[in-house]
């Protein structure tokens, strides 16, 4: 057991769940050996812990589960849906503090979990701040109108001038009152050889078949691709005109090289005032 150091490439916070549905929201990790090597095709067992305050701080929620990676080492979970271990989803209060959350796991599928690591959970739940609140949405918003997600492969992605979107995309319509979207995403990219490569990671927007547009415009995530499976994150804020849009991840890859060796995106988008 001490032979095998996992490595965990990410902490996807993907579905925000509205009041009336399930407490959970998606996590997405890859699960590597001490060489890098993909722990593919193999069952694991993992337990999640949310704490307050900081890294250290005072145990709110554990979980467990049991999950199979990919042919990359990919696995996702619902956080909220697995075997309680230690109080209950409701137990957390996200208005109060900071949330963490510990990661363990057993490669070999059991309990004897191994501690990878403990990140900060940057984007809040915002339903489930909302709920514990009593206000209708996220700090600094007067309510949310609507929740989406987007979730599902990959292909090749070409390389080309300015953003395209990479993967599943969300419809969203905004009304008067209801114009800024607030989102987050993942995807697992890579290589299937060659040398590393450089591209830009957002999230974009179209309207009627119009430009895909960077929803910061000159703010988005350079990332290095590799032969070497990476989820790469994007979250953004945007403030539109009333109005249909497609919404969802996006690269700019304008490497001369495609990138081909592709997994999995997950994201969601908050329409609010």
């Amino acid at each position: 057991m001490k032979q095998i150091l996992l490595y965990i490439t990410l902490c996807c916070l993907s579905t925000m769940l509205l009041a009336q549905a399930p407490k959970k929201f998606n996590y997405q990790g890859i699960a590597r050996n001490n060489n890098g090597t993909p722990l593919a095709n193999q069952a694991l067992g993992i337990r999640l812990s949310i704490i307050n305050d900081s890294a250290n701080g005072a145990l709110r929620y554990r979980e467990t589960h049991t999950v199979t990676t990919n042919g990359y080492g990919l696995y996702n979970l619902s956080v909220g849906g697995g075997t309680p271990d230690s109080n209950t989803m409701d137990s957390v209060v996200w208005a109060a503090g900071d949330k963490w959350m510990l990661v363990e796991i057993d490669p070999a599928g059991g309990s004897n979990y191994i501690a990878i690591g403990t990140s900060q959970l940057l984007s809040v739940p915002y339903a489930l701040y909302s709920e514990n609140s009593g206000s209708q949405g996220p700090p600094g918003s007067m309510g949310v109108m609507t929740v989406a997600t987007f979730n599902g492969p990959i292909g090749s992605i070409a390389s080309g001038p300015g953003f395209a979107f990479v993967g599943p995309t969300t419809i969203l319509t905004l009304s008067p009152g209801y114009l800024r979207m607030i989102g987050s995403a993942n995807a697992a990219l890579g290589l299937a050889s060659g040398s590393p490569i450089t591209i830009s990671t957002s999230l974009c927007y179209q309207q009627n078949g119009g430009p895909i547009t960077n929803f910061n415009t000159g703010g988005y995530l350079v990332s290095q691709v590799s032969t070497l499976l990476t989820v790469v994150p994007a979250s953004a804020t945007v403030v539109l005109a009333p109005g249909t849009y497609t919404v969802g991840y996006c690269i700019a890859n304008n490497s001369g090289v495609a990138v081909n060796n592709n997994d999995f995106v997950s994201g969601w988008i908050l329409v609010t005032q």
